[in-house]
């Protein structure tokens, strides 16, 4: 499951049978995954992605109820984009998917959104955090990436960006790089790529968001790897509709 590309972006527990860590801290968690790695252990793996999945849950509808207007169009959005859109279809592989738990969005000051939007015209911006997203057909692969779980899995590959410049980028394999056996024994369970730049967790496409002064506008804004895209949708029935794209970018 690792493939060479340019790199773009870099509880309360509940029980699981087997041998598991029992303090909730970063360390902790970072030992038994390298405890897994060392005994060569498929289904510690899967009980690492397992109790991750259990700590961070999808918000609830209780959560969502108390939210703002404007977090409830975010959540509204993303859920609609993330569930239309069918690009990367390599997730249904995966046994466990990536989600971001952060969001940037904007608001302009105009009726009708263009592309792109000019920072005179924005009247706001803010980043929603502990962003936690359904989505229909991927619910039961989903963790969401905190800072915390992303620290993790950083900590547990080590990769050495020094060491990876050495690495003659015309003629390299996955297993030139430092870290790549941590790395593949990741990609048992999901997507991870490497690059002469380093390892790149995959998530469902990353998304910001611009919508209009009456945010019944939005660009959405995706990025896959070194893939770019932003996309107009609009609200029309008190529903979310696709328009058109706005630009496709791939480097």
């Amino acid at each position: 499951m690792i493939k060479i590309i340019s790199l773009a972006i870099l509880l309360s527990f509940v029980h699981v049978p087997g041998e598991l860590y029992s303090q909730p801290d970063e360390d902790a968690k970072l030992n038994y995954l390298i405890k897994a790695f060392n005994k060569n252990s498929f289904a510690m793996l899967k009980q690492f992605y397992a109790k991750w999945q259990s700590e961070i849950k999808p918000i609830s509808q209780n959560e969502r109820s108390k939210l703002s207007d404007t977090l409830q169009k975010v959540y509204q959005v993303f859920e609609y984009y993330s569930n239309l859109n069918e690009k990367p279809k390599r997730y249904y592989r995966s046994l466990y998917c990536m989600v971001q738990n952060q969001i940037k969005f904007s608001i302009a000051s105009v009726e009708h959104l263009i592309y792109p939007v000019p920072d005179s015209l924005v009247i706001k911006k803010d980043s929603l955090i502990d962003f936690r997203p359904t989505h229909k057909k991927l619910q039961s692969k989903i963790v969401y990436v905190s800072k915390k779980y992303l620290s993790i899995l950083k900590s547990f590959v080590n990769c050495d960006t020094l060491k990876i410049n050495d690495i003659d980028k015309k003629n390299y394999n996955e297993k030139d790089f430092p870290g790549w056996p941590h790395a593949s024994f990741l990609a048992k369970i999901t997507e991870i790529r490497a690059s002469t730049m380093g390892f790149l967790f995959i998530t469902l496409p990353m998304l910001d968001i611009e919508f209009n002064k009456n945010m019944d506008e939005a660009i959405v804004n995706w990025s896959i790897g070194f893939a770019f895209g932003g996309e107009l949708l609009v609200k029309s029935g008190g529903i979310w509709k696709y328009k058109k794209n706005l630009y496709d970018i791939t480097m």
